[in-house]
């Protein structure tokens, strides 16, 4: 169900900028593109390697002067359009979340109003990890929520491009995603606070953004980011598992619980089924290595009473929780 969703989200966001690319080049949102280029620009030091994911048309990635640069994106029309006016750089039609490369890393890695535009920012993030060297430079940007209503607006008039629905994230949300994804936040900022080519419009986007309380009706943050190394194993980790009339799940769930600690259990606490879920897991641990798996009799009603129990006879340093109708996936116990 989760694979259908994505495949039918990623389908209606490539015919959309299929749609808004093979218009030309849009007039809308002009000024806040070459100011966002700008940025970038500054940025990034020329002659680097430089990768720009969702790079449209080019524009962004040429301005860095990168002594190599590539580009990904999904819409064939923009990365046609980017070869032929960018020759000397190099231009791939892939998805960001889908992204492979097998070249030397890069030394700054671009996402331009991707994230808001992202099915699964976290993979799409923890995929970067493949082409990074320790001096990497993540750059990316992402709009402001406070812009939210305004920016619908101006999509309506005509003023901005059309945009599908958007993940609306706070700067507490990118640095949490970041850090989850082996990356540490080094710097922060919010830029352009007037976002149309207005009279006086230079000055407040160079001046009066800067300055409390200006600065925080800004559109878009930026964020500068670096990898870090991965988090040390704890020592030990708990999992337990309230079961309740899920036989059917016992088996899948075993096969997908990833290994997160040199020791962790993984404790089943069943009370209350109708079914044969207790001698389905019975039978399902029994040829497991020792101590791996734990069972329980549930000794009240309700979760909470089972993952008490379960937290009861524990002996992890960290205690997790998943539920037997997988409705969070096991492998994204990993990623908490």
């Amino acid at each position: 169900m989760g694979d259908d969703r994505r495949v039918a989200f990623q389908r209606r966001r490539t015919e959309h900028w299929e749609g808004v690319h093979g218009k030309g080049t849009p007039a809308a949102g002009w000024y806040y593109h070459r100011f966002i280029r700008k940025v970038f620009a500054s940025q990034v030091p020329p002659g680097q390697r430089v990768l720009e994911l969702g790079c449209g048309t080019g524009e962004l990635l040429a301005a860095t002067r990168p002594s190599f640069g590539m580009g990904v994106d999904f819409s064939g029309t923009a990365v046609t359009r980017a070869r032929k006016n960018f020759p000397d750089l190099r231009f791939d039609v892939a998805d960001a979340a889908d992204f492979r490369y097998e070249g030397e890393p890069f030394d700054y890695i671009i996402l331009s109003d991707l994230v808001n535009d992202s099915w699964d920012v976290q993979e799409t993030l923890m995929r970067l990890r493949r082409v990074c060297h320790p001096r990497t430079r993540i750059l990316l940007n992402a709009y402001s929520h406070v812009w939210q209503v305004p920016l619908q607006l101006a999509r309506r008039l005509g003023l901005a491009r059309p945009l599908l629905p958007q993940n609306w994230l706070t700067p507490e949300d990118i640095r949490n995603l970041l850090q989850l994804s082996g990356f540490e936040l080094l710097r922060a900022w919010p830029e352009m606070l007037v976002p149309a080519a207005l009279p006086g419009a230079g000055f407040f986007n160079r001046f009066v953004a800067r300055f409390a309380p200006f600065r925080w009706f800004c559109l878009t943050n930026f964020y500068v980011s670096r990898p870090i190394g991965p988090p040390a194993a704890s020592a030990s980790c708990s999992i337990i598992i309230a079961a309740r009339n899920e036989a059917g799940n016992i088996a899948e769930l075993i096969r997908r619980i990833p290994d997160i600690c040199s020791d962790q259990e993984v404790i089943f606490v069943e009370g209350g089924s109708t079914d044969d879920t207790h001698a389905v897991i019975e039978a399902a641990i029994r040829h497991e290595p020792p101590g791996r798996y734990r069972l329980l009799r549930q000794p009240g009603k309700g979760k909470g009473d089972a993952v008490r129990a379960g937290f009861g006879v524990a002996r992890g340093d960290i205690l997790m929780i998943l539920d037997a109708d997988m409705t969070v996936a096991p492998e994204d116990l990993r990623l908490f």
